[in-house]
């Protein structure tokens, strides 16, 4: 019979594991700082369509990471107070906020980070 203290343990060992296992690599890790670095660019210049795309390249791939993932949200609803998109701007800052619940549930559950090419995480 399983006890309640061998099933905690169990789950424990489990979020371990995919904690490491969902960590973005090196390369991974890179990419997202550039795309962060390239979407802050765009944004200051005025660039909006390219900061959008650069959105779009960090996010899939940034899901796995706090601070980036936070970042990219709180970036993206900047861009879009500027664009004058209020209801958008809220729903991104809303998601800023929660982004870090998503990152940590994410990887307990051991979602691996996107690949580069943007196909879909898996698990």
């Amino acid at each position: 019979m399983r006890t309640a203290k061998t099933e905690l343990r169990g789950v424990l060992l489990r979020w371990t594991n995919n904690w490491k296992v969902s960590a973005l690599s090196d390369e991974q890790r890179e990419r997202a700082l550039c795309l962060v670095l390239e979407f802050q660019d765009a944004l200051d210049c005025g660039r909006f369509d390219d900061a959008a795309k650069s959105f779009q390249a960090l996010h899939p791939l940034s899901q796995n990471h706090v601070r980036f993932h936070a970042r990219g949200h709180w970036m993206n609803a900047i861009l879009h107070r500027k664009e004058r998109r209020l209801k958008s701007s809220a729903v991104q800052a809303y998601l800023a906020i929660m982004a870090p619940y998503g990152t940590v549930r994410r990887r307990l559950d051991g979602a691996v980070p996107a690949d580069p090419d943007g196909r879909p995480v898996s698990r």
